[in-house]
């Protein structure tokens, strides 16, 4: 048993942060604003809230957990506040300083998603609007959350919302129903609503930087402009979008309008005659429909449905593109130039070289990757209709397998052994050469060399792999180890070790050619075991990821454990070393972060 010994030795070296959450057919409100000395974008991505540098963005300057998915963040005119609002109709409002462990403040102004929020230029009051039966839009007291008026007359589902930026207080609001609804106070109430401008339901409605305006667009190609104050139409700029245009943002001169649309362009429209100053295409797939904007000082930052950000310059050029994941990584490949490859559940793929932005596989994703086996030349993605392979040299993605495996391992640069029911399928150059039978269906699966590890409830029986041929070694009960099913399983390079873990928290390390225990009881997780890591050519370097967010890295011989509580905000899905002998994970929450291993 590995004793109780604990000394922290994890590093953070770099962060890979994870993108924006967004969901198709739904604006993305997010934001930019001055805080700690910079200006920073403002976005949800999964449940946090993230204040991101624009000057750096590889730096993230604060971020804010929730308990449900973040849906809107909005930094207050100070730069001191941030409010943050979830799924579940709760808003928090935290100080923007990194250095401060001030709790947040915690409300809950509506029972159903909230969309957007805004404040006033005070920083005094947020207005929150979102969905709900009854109240879909409050304004509240942002240091008491006291309500100061309720945004009714509107039928639908309140989609955006801004506060004017100077006295006297309007609120303007965009609706599911098509209308622009405006209010006054405090406390606030209807003033005005314009019912047959827009033709479909209003995405994104905002206020010019002199408040002398306010925008909106819906459905429909035209941007709507009204009067600031009263609320009276002005005039209309009709676009020469072909989708739906999704959000809009003012230059900070007040003089152009930027658009994003799912006609996968942004555009720039002078407000004085409604010209056209630029129109960029930002791709011709699904994923380039563009689903927010915002400025930024040296132009425009767009969001598109991966959550990818691009920075465009004031002539329409991008000058920059910063991706991520904002779903779980299931599996982690370590390049030799210290690249790092990772595929998360929605089965995109991303390269992280050591310094750089990220590079995107291309190629025909699978609709979902459940996790990856690593080859010298790629790595094979299992999904359960058929393993596509991600080819390093030209990352792209190929059709590959003829499999229908959730679970398989690598077998040096040409084989490939999934697990499918009940039985272990050796593949070689693209072709099925050998089959063995499992006594039961397959929880994890391990390979290194010839040796295929694979855990069956609380068993794992153990192959060699042989040319085209498969035999069974040795059995191992892993019952005095483990009371509950195996969930995770790693062998070492030379074959000699297999480490398993279960859904508890146990993990333990056994001789592959014996089948004895050689560890046991390693038990410093919380809760289920997700994934295991041997270093390269070691027995006994060892790490371990889980559902309680922590990294352990076992010292098997020294008897001694080095733990990261939090490694990531939500369980760690996957763990590789790179060859410099630094460790990266993988998490629930879409980040990829590396780590070194200090003594």
């Amino acid at each position: 048993t590995v004793s109780v010994l604990y000394c922290e030795m994890l590093n953070l070296a770099a962060v890979h942060e994870s993108a924006p959450s967004v969901v198709r057919g739904v604006a993305c409100s997010f934001g930019t604003g001055s805080c700690a000395g910079e200006i920073a974008l403002a976005y949800g991505s999964g449940t946090l809230a993230v204040l991101r540098s624009v000057a750096n963005p590889t730096n993230i300057i604060k971020s804010f957990g929730h308990s449900h998915k973040v849906t809107a963040v909005r930094l207050s005119p100070c730069g001191r506040l941030c409010a943050s609002a979830d799924e579940a109709g709760n808003l928090r409002v935290w100080n923007t300083d990194p250095s401060s462990t001030a709790s947040a403040k915690e409300f809950q102004p509506l029972s159903a998603p909230i969309r957007d929020v805004s404040w006033s230029h005070d920083s005094e009051r947020i207005v929150v609007a979102g969905e709900g039966r009854s109240t879909r839009a409050v304004v509240i007291n942002a240091q008491m959350g006291t309500t100061m008026g309720e945004l009714a007359g509107i039928t639908g589902d309140i989609t955006s919302c801004d506060f004017r930026k100077d006295r006297p207080f309007r609120i303007a609001a965009g609706s599911s129903d098509s209308m622009v609804g405006f209010y006054e106070g405090p406390p606030f109430k209807f003033m005005n609503s314009v019912k047959n401008e827009h033709k479909a339901k209003v995405n994104c409605v905002r206020y010019s930087p002199d408040s002398s305006v306010v925008a909106s667009v819906s459905g429909a190609s035209s941007i709507l402009l009204q009067d600031g104050k009263t609320g009276e139409v002005v005039r209309k700029i009709e676009t020469t979008h072909t989708g739906t245009i999704y959000a809009l943002a003012w230059s900070t001169d007040g003089t152009y309008l930027a658009t994003a649309s799912a006609d996968k362009t942004v555009r720039c429209w002078a407000t004085a005659d409604g010209s056209c100053k630029f129109s960029a295409t930002m791709g011709n797939t699904v994923r380039d429909m563009q689903l927010g904007v915002a400025c930024v000082p040296s132009g425009w930052v767009a969001i598109n449905l991966a959550g990818d950000l691009t920075f465009i310059d004031v002539d329409g050029g991008a000058t920059r593109t910063v991706r991520g994941f904002d779903k779980s990584v299931k599996a982690l490949r370590a390049d030799a130039d210290g690249t790092l490859v990772a595929a998360n559940f929605e089965g995109r793929v991303l390269a992280f070289p050591s310094t750089g932005d990220a590079i995107p596989y291309t190629g025909k994703e699978p609709s979902f990757v459940e996790g990856g086996a690593s080859c010298g030349t790629g790595m094979m993605l299992w999904t359960g209709e058929r393993a596509v392979f991600a080819a390093a040299a030209t990352k792209t993605l190929e059709q590959s397998l003829e499999t229908k495996a959730l679970l398989g391992a690598a077998l040096g640069d040409d084989a490939f052994v999934a697990a499918a029911g009940t039985s272990l399928v050796v593949f070689r150059n693209g072709k099925e050469v050998a089959k063995a039978s499992l006594p039961k269906r397959a929880s994890a699966i391990a390979a290194a060399a010839t040796s295929v590890a694979v855990a069956t409830d609380s068993g794992v029986c153990l192959f060699t792999v042989a040319g085209d041929s498969i035999a069974a070694t040795v059995t191992i009960d892993a019952q005095p180890a483990h009371r509950s099913d195996i969930s995770a399983i790693a062998i070492s390079a030379d074959g000699s070790r297999i480490a398993t873990g279960d859904t508890t928290q146990i993990i333990a390390v056994w001789n592959a050619a014996t089948g004895e225990a050689v560890h046991t009881e390693l038990g410093f997780h919380r809760s289920r075991i997700n994934c295991l890591s041997f270093a390269p050519a070691s027995t006994n370097l060892l790490a371990s990821g889980g559902n309680d967010n922590a990294i352990i890295v076992w010292n098997l011989e020294g008897k001694t454990h080095h733990k990261v509580a939090n490694a990531h905000n939500g369980p760690v899905t996957a763990l590789v070393f790179m060859p410099d002998g630094t460790l990266a994970s993988g998490g629930h929450d879409g980040c990829v972060k590396r780590w070194n291993i200090g003594a």
